[in-house]
């Protein structure tokens, strides 16, 4: 591992890095590992044993020990409640400090997980704390258990075109797409799983439609591109329609229309249950 970075919704950033040498340095990380599963299961009357019908992942708990070093007590005191801070659950507005945990491994792939503050350990008696020096164990709650890229990837599509779309995960992803017009009753599809977005409405030129797939911020929302302005399509959805996810491998993804026109661009996170 070459280094960690926790991004609080502040907007604070600190970078710790491997080696002492550093002002806050990683002693100790754990979490990283395959995330736990929770297997549903279902039983009928008089049915020997059960059926599993579904799996989902469980959140994720992680917890670093970081050493602060400083050239003299009063900086010692000033680093300590920065990372009192940073690490506080609660952010400046009294809002939930999610905050983001980035991870660079020592072959230089980057990856980032959504985290919340849930411990901060300091002691204040040696060894753990001397005139120059603190240890300080923390702890973070992931509610969602995967692991992602850090950079997202991105795909233009192309209409009427099927395109390959490479999720190189552990598991399906949910994406985002922005759909540009003009593009009469346009829809995107899916053809690795046979499911597809379609809306009711034609989608005029200078005009965009983004789409967000994820669960709890599924959205379809149409920008006016020359001044940002936005309108809910969420109802204009065709009935039939599904989100869908991007399935570990290769997925068939196509752009459609009425009149053959718009264009599109795909934006997706690969997602890992272990980077250990």
């Amino acid at each position: 591992m070459k280094s960690i970075a926790w991004i609080s919704s502040d907007g604070d950033r600190l970078e710790i890095r491997n080696g002492n040498d550093q002002n806050y340095y990683l002693s100790q990380i754990t979490g990283l590992n395959s995330a736990d599963m929770e297997v549903l299961t279902q039983r009928a009357p008089y049915q020997s044993g059960r059926t599993s019908i579904d799996a989902l992942v469980r959140s994720r708990s992680i917890k670093f020990r970081l050493v602060i070093r400083q050239t003299s007590t009063l900086d010692l005191e000033g680093a300590r409640r920065y990372i009192g801070r940073i690490f506080s659950p609660i952010n400046y507005l009294g809002q939930v400090n999610l905050g983001r945990l980035e991870y660079i491994r020592d072959d230089d792939l980057e990856f980032a997980i959504d985290a919340v503050p849930s411990g901060l350990d300091m002691p204040g008696t040696s060894p753990s704390r001397g005139p120059r020096h603190q240890l300080a164990s923390i702890y973070l709650e992931c509610e969602d258990g995967f692991f992602r890229d850090l950079t997202a990837s991105t795909q233009a599509l192309v209409i009427d075109v099927s395109q390959a779309v490479l999720n190189v995960g552990d598991v399906p992803t949910l994406p985002l797409a922005s759909i540009t017009g003009p593009s009469n009753i346009p829809r995107l599809s899916n053809l690795s799983t046979g499911k597809y977005i379609e809306f009711s409405d034609n989608l005029a030129a200078g005009y965009r439609l983004d789409l967000d797939f994820r669960f709890g911020k599924k959205s379809a929302t149409r920008v006016k591109i020359s001044d940002s302005t936005t309108t809910d399509w969420y109802s204009l959805i065709n009935p039939a329609s599904e989100w869908w996810p991007l399935v570990v491998g290769s997925n068939s993804i196509k752009l459609t229309s009425q009149d053959t026109s718009g264009s599109a661009v795909l934006t997706w996170s690969n997602q890992y249950q272990s980077i250990a």
